[in-house]
């Protein structure tokens, strides 16, 4: 079975559609999950034992310094969750994207026409993002 292939059927059993774009989405979905889920374990299992390591080397607490390390390993992932769940949201508000669009049909407008509807940004349109 050769996964690289164009052949859909076997996620179009899984997902049940037979669009191929629809069915590399949820595979690409999937990666970033597991990607995403493994990466933040690793990160609190390595923090975990960093800040462990003078309890493993004199061999005493060390399981109470694993649970401290992971407390705080998670706390860490906590606060970085919630400031990319509130910062990424804010950047978004404030609309690049159009903001661009605004700057580069100023920048092309040739008529004074164009200069003038080039000035002002379009409405705020969330399929656009």
């Amino acid at each position: 079975m050769n996964y690289f292939s164009r052949d859909s059927t076997g996620v179009a059993k899984i997902h049940g559609s037979v669009s191929i774009s629809a069915n590399q989405i949820l595979v690409f979905k999937i990666t970033f999950f597991v990607l995403t889920a493994v990466g933040t374990l690793w990160i609190l299992v390595i923090g975990a034992i960093l800040s462990s390591m003078q309890a493993i080397n004199t061999n005493a607490g060390v399981t109470r310094s694993l649970a401290n390390g992971a407390m705080y390993m998670s706390t860490f992932i906590l606060a970085l969750v919630l400031n990319v769940a509130i910062i990424i949201p804010a950047c978004l508000v404030l609309q690049p994207f159009q903001l661009w669009a605004v700057i580069r049909a100023q920048k092309y407008a040739i008529t004074p026409r164009q200069h003038f509807r080039g000035m002002y940004m379009t409405l705020f349109v969330p399929s656009q993002i």
